[in-house]
């Protein structure tokens, strides 16, 4: 169709030159048409303008000011890896050429969800919840800075899903805190940043905590507490409560030490000095009907045996007479059994000066105990605990890290005076 144009444009240049004395004009018209059609004029002056001034700011203030769902400019360089599991807010499971490592995020830290030592804090399963959101089941680079893995062996890195780096994202959201360790500092001053930012509007961890409202009647403060069929130490153990455990009282003993509770699916009875109350003493029922106590239950630490063994001879008139009168050998604090004691009564009617006396399980041969200067009135108590201080008892304790009395097999406690003779022996 083009060959047509142009024949027929020749024609009419030498039709009009025939006809007109002077071409020139016509000649003009031909070429200024040519001119305006080329875009090499209208392009030229355009890179002259100041369009390259208002560009240049863009890529500098984007990833502070404007925070954009891409927290950094630089493109990652890293190796591709698929997430296989989400852990917890900053740390996943990934597949690298079919090998598997647990990868955690450089430069934060989220609320714990899943530490064998701390329980779960608070937006710790929306900071779980919103990494799994973003991350699980997608393919991600891992950028690395300087070091290779922290001291569990998790590889360090940087995770980007597109162009968006998920460290950023979390801390930008209030999910999680600038924690950088050097020499992994790479990317610091951006996470401070958005860190300020999501302080100063208050989302996330920087919002107001709620407050938790108590919903149970008590907590278990020990590290462990035995629950008993019964309000006392006679009655079989029938479960094991841990620090923190809720229950709802239902009553408790006339003198008040001991509560018959619920936890879970469980009824039994605890030690009120192991619980703390979220509501008032005297709000708490007194059972009267309470469980028949077990026929062959040893010696409680309120009835304590006061009786001397039938071996040792009535003391003369002016005479002090130490004996040990009970072995707590059961101890309400699970496991490790603190509470333990042994008492140790002065039967005589005499005082004893208890210095230099020795109080050992002789079964084991150990733990030792040597009183200090105490002097043990006719008639009064003292108390040597496992690992606890007791001052109303003196104050007396092994200091022994876990259970002394064993409860299977007893054990035979050996008391021997200053100088070295045996006083009193018991077992239980």
């Amino acid at each position: 169709m083009r060959r047509p144009s142009t024949v027929l444009l020749v024609c009419a240049v030498a039709l009009a030159s025939a006809c007109a004395p002077t071409p020139t004009p016509i000649v003009e018209t031909v070429v200024v048409t040519a001119t305006i059609a080329s875009p090499i004029t209208t392009s030229t002056p355009e890179p002259s303008a100041a369009p390259s001034a208002t560009v240049l700011p863009t890529p500098v203030e984007s990833p502070l000011t404007s925070v954009p769902e891409t927290p950094a400019a630089p493109t990652p360089i890293g190796v591709s890896a698929e997430v296989l599991r989400v852990i917890d807010g900053d740390t996943i499971e990934v597949s690298i050429n079919g090998d598997t490592y647990r990868v955690r995020y450089i430069g934060i830290d989220t609320p714990e969800t899943r530490h064998p030592e701390k329980p779960v804090e608070w937006m710790g399963p929306e900071a779980a919840a919103h990494n799994e959101q973003l991350v699980a089941g997608k393919t991600v680079i891992l950028e690395k800075d300087v070091s290779e893995t922290d001291k569990y062996g998790r590889l360090l890195r940087y995770v980007w899903v597109g162009d968006l780096m998920v460290n950023a994202e979390l801390v930008r959201l209030g999910y999680a805190q600038v924690s950088t360790y050097p020499p992994d500092v790479k990317y610091q001053d951006l996470f401070l940043e958005l860190q300020r930012e999501a302080r100063e509007a208050e989302r996330g961890l920087w919002g107001e905590a709620p407050v938790a409202t108590p919903t149970a009647d008590a907590y278990v403060t020990a590290d462990a507490l035995n629950l008993r069929a019964g309000p006392g130490v006679e009655y079989d153990r029938i479960g094991q409560l841990t620090k923190g455990t809720p229950l709802t009282i239902r009553g408790s003993t006339e003198d008040g030490t001991w509560l018959q509770v619920v936890a879970g699916d469980d009824t039994g009875w605890v030690a009120v000095k192991y619980v703390d109350l979220t509501i008032a003493e005297e709000t708490i029922p007194v059972i009267l009907e309470l469980p028949a106590s077990p026929t062959s239950a040893p010696a409680t630490p309120s009835a304590p045996t006061e009786a001397p063994p039938t071996s040792t001879p009535a003391p003369a008139v002016g005479t002090p007479n130490v004996q040990i009168t009970h072995i707590f050998y059961d101890g309400l604090v699970y496991r490790v059994e603190s509470d333990e004691y042994v008492e140790i009564t002065n039967l005589g009617n005499a005082p004893q000066d208890l210095a230099g006396w020795r109080l050992v399980d002789v079964s084991e041969g150990y733990p030792s105990f040597t009183f200090p200067h105490y002097v043990l009135e006719p008639g009064a108590k003292v108390r040597v605990y496992t690992n606890e201080t007791h001052p109303e008892w003196g104050g007396f304790s092994f200091g022994f890290g876990k259970a002394v009395w064993n409860n299977k097999e007893p054990d035979v406690a050996a008391l021997y005076d200053a100088n070295g003779n045996e006083a009193s022996r018991r077992s239980y």
